[in-house]
């Protein structure tokens, strides 16, 4: 029969193989490529992210053209127009309706020859008993000789000159003049008296003189 194999030395099987120093597997190595192979392209880089939208800086507010705004800011240019033509006609309307200065108010004064007198600034009426209107002032006069008349004369100094009118008396009117000279009044007619003349009514004599 054949011998049987030799056994080792030691009768323990061959140790394994040694590990890492740690105690664990090595890496293994990284395979080889092929030379005539290229390398994979590297990959493109990312495409950079979009910058954040910057917020336009503030402007300074508009100035506006009119300081009053309010409702002609709705207003088109035809009725500004109108509403401007309005305006001028109410303010020649308004020239127009000015009330002009009350008109200085002249003022005689009536002096008969026995000494009684009348300040008036408005038409007067002269005469025994006279019937003076509305707008018009008695001066009554005392005759006994009864040469006046109820109603003999009206004196109106209101205006520029001094008009004498006889009103229909029995005995008449007459200027008279400086020189003496007289000049007799028609009834219902209004003269001027001069300056400085006087007025017979009946036998009687009136001077009439404006008021400074």
């Amino acid at each position: 029969a054949p011998p049987a194999a030799p056994q080792e030395t030691w009768g323990s099987p061959a140790p394994a193989a040694p590990q890492d120093a740690w105690g664990t597997p090595a890496a293994p190595a990284p395979p080889q490529q092929d030379a005539g192979t290229a390398a994979p392209a590297a990959p493109a880089p990312a495409a950079p992210a979009p910058a954040a939208p910057v917020a336009p800086a503030p402007s300074a507010p508009a100035v506006a053209e009119e300081t009053s705004g309010g409702p002609w800011d709705e207003v088109d240019d035809r009725t500004r127009a109108l509403a401007t033509d309005d305006v001028e006609e109410d303010l020649e309307a308004t020239r127009l309706s000015v009330i002009p200065p009350a008109p200085v108010r002249r003022s005689i004064t009536l002096r008969m020859d026995d000494g009684a007198e009348l300040r008036s600034e408005r038409t007067v009426v002269v005469g025994r008993n006279p019937a003076a209107g509305d707008q018009e002032k008695p001066f009554v006069i005392k005759d006994d000789t009864r040469s006046v008349s109820k109603t003999h004369l009206r004196v109106d100094g209101t205006g520029d000159d001094v008009l004498v009118t006889d009103l229909g008396s029995t005995n008449g009117s007459a200027i008279v003049h400086p020189d003496g000279t007289r000049e007799g009044l028609v009834q219902d007619t209004a003269t001027i008296l001069p300056v400085g003349a006087q007025v017979a009514i009946g036998d009687r004599v009136l001077t009439v003189e404006r008021d400074q």
